[in-house]
């Protein structure tokens, strides 16, 4: 369908890696980027939240770190230069929706747009949630109205159910829906 993945490796000495998305919607060339090497949320569906056991350690955790702005900017340019944009993309879309929550690594997050809104000026970013941060998102959210960001930012918060139990039950960090 000529969607890729991309497996990348971070260090050479250990078998520690993200993955990387690229595929086309609806006319737009889309990349899924990592924020963080494994995820904390335990959400019920992910296989990215663990626990696992990481090289060099003992015990199992669900996250082993934070990627830096640098390594979640390689993984854009990296993807995008394995697999370019058909000549008639509409533009590119820089989608915080892969390994990690984006809120949890939020400087690196905004660190990463701002970057990759200067390289790829076509593009626009999407950055998803669970919503357990609610100051990240207010945050980021007035910056985005502020003209902060190079390029168009959108927010998008994962419900993954219509009701605070079903929430919990799948997403157990989220935040109720009333807050």
């Amino acid at each position: 369908d000529g969607s890729s993945k991309v497996v990348q490796s971070l260090s050479p000495e250990l078998v520690v890696t993200t993955e990387t998305g690229r595929y086309e919607i609806d006319g737009e060339s889309v990349v899924c980027l990592s924020t963080q090497v494994g995820c904390s949320m335990a959400c019920s569906f992910c296989r990215s939240s663990g626990p696992f056991l990481f090289p060099g350690e003992s015990i199992p955790k669900r996250l082993l770190r934070n990627l830096s702005a640098s390594e979640i900017i390689v993984q854009a340019i990296w993807a995008f230069d394995k697999v370019p944009p058909p000549q008639d993309s509409k533009g590119k879309v820089l989608s915080f929706m892969g390994m990690g929550e984006p809120f949890a690594n939020l400087e690196s997050v905004k660190l990463a747009i701002q970057s990759l809104g200067k390289i790829y000026p076509d593009s626009r970013a999407t950055v998803s949630t669970v919503g357990f941060d609610l100051s990240g998102v207010k945050q980021l959210a007035d910056e985005i109205a502020a003209g902060g960001y190079p390029i168009q930012v959108k927010l998008h918060i994962s419900l993954h159910g219509s009701t605070d139990l079903q929430r919990h039950e799948i997403v157990p960090s989220a935040k109720s829906l009333q807050e």
